[in-house]
Order: structure tokens, then C-alpha cells, then sequence
């Protein structure tokens, strides 16, 4: 029987960073592929231009398709990937809790790690020390230009996301029952 393990990332900081990344130039002194071209600029340099622009890219409408997270779990049917689909969160929710030991959250990346460690054994021994010891090093993948998401654009998004978040927070609360029950053995 496969062994089923994902990390989730609040909904607004995701779309975000895809938002950014798309608009990074590729590291000074990095090798690039001979005949490689770089993509045109996208047209919106900010998240709070694409938004007030009303660009599909960063404006999300309930019943459109989308790749967040809920499609993720939910699976292939054509309503999973409808924004804001009460059926679609029902069966993702379904499905964490019928085939995911455990689902990891990027904000709570050190009690991510200790449930592993605890419920995943075979596969995270040790990965705590591992993390402190070895992987805190610079970011070398970081985006150091990205600008702090505004309040008022978080805002919009967050609520255009709402069953998202619902999902991210189902998540959330999932990972501290369980890290709560590490702390009771």
C-alpha cells in the first residue's frame, strides 16, 4: 500500500510566489541552455497591479478552474478544479483523511517535521536534526526582490480564495491535533 505525504503552503503566500517567480530573471552567472530565450514580460509587474488590472492571472472567480490546492486532492473530476466548489473541499478533506498519514504545512515547518519523524518513521528518521544541522544554510532559490504582499491585496485574494483557506486551515488544525498527541506520549 503506498504511503501518501504532501506539504501545503497558505493559499495567498503560493500564489504569490508563482506570481514572482514567473517575473524573476534567471541568476547572474547562471548556466543557461545554448538557444535558450527568455519568455516575454509579463504584463503586470505587481501583485496590487495584475489585481486592480483585473487579470485572470490574479483574479480568482468562484465556479472558474483553477491550480490551487483543493484540486490537488480532490482529483480529476471537472467540478475539483471549479473555484470554490463545496463538493470539491468535501472530498479533498475526504481524501487527507482517508490517505495522508500526515500533510505538512510550510508555515509550520518544525512541527511539520516532527510529525513526520513520529508517524513516518521509515522515511524521516532523523529528519529534525538533519534540518537544523544541515539544511538552515541561505535559501539559494529565494526571491529577494519580491515585494511584501499590501494588507488590502491580501485581503482581496484571501477572499476570493475562501474555501482554500478553509482547506489550508482544515490542514492547519490537523497538524496541531496530531502534534498535540506527540506531545502526550
Amino acid at each position: 500500500m503506498p504511503v501518501y505525504f504532501s506539504l501545503v503552503r497558505d493559499p495567498v503566500e503560493k500564489m504569490a510566489s508563482r506570481f514572482y517567480y514567473k517575473r524573476v530573471t534567471l541568476r547572474p552567472g547562471a548556466m543557461t541552455p545554448p538557444g535558450y530565450q527568455t519568455s516575454p514580460s509579463p504584463p503586470h509587474a505587481t501583485l496590487e497591479d495584475c489585481l486592480l488590472a483585473a487579470s485572470e492571472e490574479c483574479t480568482f472567480i468562484t465556479g472558474h478552474h483553477y491550480d490551487l490546492t483543493i484540486p490537488y486532492f480532490c482529483g480529476h473530476q471537472e467540478y475539483c478544479r471549479e473555484l470554490n466548489n463545496g463538493a470539491a473541499l468535501r472530498v479533498a478533506q475526504q481524501h487527507v483523511e482517508e490517505w495522508y498519514p500526515v500533510v505538512g504545512v510550510l508555515e509550520e515547518i518544525n512541527t511539520t517535521l516532527l510529525v513526520l519523524q513520529h508517524h513516518l518513521p521509515q522515511y524521516f528518521a532523523g529528519v529534525t536534526d538533519l534540518y537544523y544541522n544541515e539544511l538552515m544554510a541561505p535559501h539559494h532559490n529565494k526571491n529577494r526582490q519580491r515585494p511584501k504582499t499590501p494588507t488590502k491585496v491580501e485581503a482581496a485574494i484571501r477572499k476570493n480564495l475562501s474555501l482554500e483557506y478553509d482547506f489550508y486551515n482544515f490542514m492547519k488544525q490537523r497538524l496541531a491535533i496530531q502534534y498535540q498527541q506527540l506531545q502526550k506520549t
